[in-house]
């Protein structure tokens, strides 16, 4: 009986060692993932900073381009969100004229939404967030991505901020 009582708090303990350490591993998953996002915020910002001071592509009235060209990245690829789900379109560019300073549709809801935004209007780049199970999460995650202190998501969608894919992306779908 003893021996009985014995394994089965030796197989509690290995039980409880193992959750704790999956749950470590899984909180500094999230944490690097988010360092990737950062690091690619980081990386698309200051290109477009550099190419708009080159001078040698369209930029809008705050001299930012007007697009931004894959090409920029070189052999380091492109800048992504891999906090977004699956398949996502690479990045999303602000109408002419959009001077939010927030993508209208900051969490994604469907798969033609990009997983990056930028606005050349302002030199602003952002990283959606998947759904939560509640918005105070999904807000939580948002501003943890872009260093920002929104205190609520947008409500409704304005027509007039409604975001282009990025050029690439329509070469992309209309091949398919």
């Amino acid at each position: 009986m003893r021996l009985i009582i014995d394994t089965l708090i030796a197989v509690m303990l290995i039980a409880l060692l193992t959750t704790v350490l999956m749950q470590r591993e899984a909180g500094q998953l999230r944490v690097d993932r988010a360092q990737q996002v950062h690091q690619s915020l980081v990386r698309l910002r200051e290109q477009a900073v550099y190419h708009g001071a080159l001078g040698q592509v369209k930029v809008s009235k705050a001299g930012f381009p007007l697009t931004v060209s894959p090409k920029w990245f070189g052999m380091h690829g492109l800048p992504t969100n891999v906090m977004a789900p699956g398949r996502q379109p690479w990045l999303d560019i602000a109408p002419p004229g959009d001077t939010g300073a927030h993508p209208p549709d900051p969490i994604i809801t469907g798969p033609r939404q990009a997983g990056l935004w930028y606005n050349p209007n302002l030199g602003i780049v952002r990283a959606r967030v998947r759904q939560n199970f509640s918005s105070t999460r999904a807000l939580a995650n948002y501003n943890r991505l872009n260093g920002t202190s929104m205190s609520d998501f947008p409500r409704g969608g304005d027509p007039d901020r409604t975001p282009t894919p990025h050029p690439l992306q329509q070469r992309v779908a209309s091949a398919r």
